[in-house]
């Protein structure tokens, strides 16, 4: 479905990685990445965050009260995802780092 559209129920956590990656990066991505079909890497958007903007205002219609949700993004995206997520409701409460000590997931309190 088109993210939540079709999402049925009330969830304690929900997590999801969303296409992140700006249009613009597709020539300077790794090459290990090239086997992954591009709607799963590349944003609508010009800076890859269009699918943070659309799930941020349908989450909240599926979440418990103190419910979670765990986004990935990309590196120096997170103040980005942030503010989407402050715009819909959401509240930060948790940052987690990659093995290259780069912050690559939020958790985020729901509505």
């Amino acid at each position: 479905s088109n993210w939540c559209e079709k999402l049925t129920g009330h969830f304690d956590i929900i997590i999801s990685n969303p296409p992140y990656i700006p249009p613009s990066h597709e020539t300077i991505l790794e090459p290990e990445l090239s086997f992954d079909p591009k709607t799963a890497l590349y944003g609508e958007s010009q800076d890859g965050l269009e699918a943070y903007r659309i799930v941020s205002h349908q989450l909240s219609n599926h979440f418990l009260p103190q419910g979670k949700v765990f986004l990935e993004f990309g590196k120096d995206q997170h103040n980005e995802v942030k503010d989407i997520m402050l715009a819909a409701g959401f509240s930060p409460i948790k940052w987690y780092k990659d093995l290259g000590q780069i912050i690559r997931c939020g958790v985020f309190y729901g509505i």
